[in-house]
């Protein structure tokens, strides 16, 4: 087989190359393959600009996701211990207990869900600054609370009973589902807390709730437990 050919297409190469690039490519010998020191490199650097520098966007980063440290979300609800107090005339619903929440982060403030008119808050150590408004319950802490650690706050409270949950009529009484209306705690389906319920109520009412029923007893004055 002939060599020409290959000798040909090579001196035409390092010709158009030696046109682009003057001094960088060395004169080709018969049946040599062309010897280039930056045309391949500037060639696959037009490669990569060509065709894409019309379509050059400036990069915008996603948006943060919000901080697992915002007041509203910076605890978990694990579990309500609540007594209610209910009577129908004068209409009343009044409860009290202790809510176990659980830091997600480190936090001095608790906020809950209460759609209630709030009278106390305290820890084992002794009473808690608080503020209750706008369907909040914001609870000042002594010190932060440590991320993963525990606190049992201590509350009582007292439902509205001119609004439609709870609803009061002449015979009975409808919770609804809005748990913050009636005890304080995260109205959020992602919270996964625990409820152990007391009820007092007079003894001619009938209790009807989820959940599975513990005991009932008779308090006196016309009153049962449940």
């Amino acid at each position: 087989m002939s060599a020409a050919p290959s000798t040909q297409v090579s001196t035409q190469m390092s010709t158009q190359l030696a046109a682009l690039l003057p001094g960088e490519v060395a004169p080709a010998k018969a049946g040599s393959p062309v010897r280039c020191r930056r045309c391949v490199a500037w060639l696959t650097a037009l490669a990569l600009l060509g065709g894409g520098c019309s379509a050059v966007q400036r990069w915008t980063p996603p948006p943060a996701a919000p901080s697992p440290c915002a007041e509203q979300t910076a605890i978990d609800v694990l579990h309500h211990e609540v007594e209610l107090t209910l009577q129908l005339e004068p209409p009343a619903l009044t409860g009290q207990g202790v809510v176990r929440v659980k830091a997600r982060c480190p936090t001095a403030t608790v906020v809950l869900d209460a759609k209630l008119r709030v009278s106390a808050v305290a820890t084992d150590t002794g009473p808690l600054r608080f503020h209750a408004g706008s369907g909040q319950l914001r609870i000042e802490l002594p010190q932060p609370l440590p991320a993963g650690a525990e606190a049992r706050l201590q509350i009582a409270w007292e439902a509205r009973t001119d609004s439609a949950t709870p609803k009061f009529s002449a015979e009975q009484v409808f919770a609804g589902y809005s748990a913050a209306a009636w005890l304080p705690t995260r109205q959020d389906p992602a919270q996964r807390a625990t409820l152990a319920l007391r009820i007092v109520v007079p003894a001619e009412l009938t209790v009807v709730a989820s959940g599975s029923a513990l005991a009932k007893e008779p308090l006196g004055a016309g009153c049962d437990c449940m």
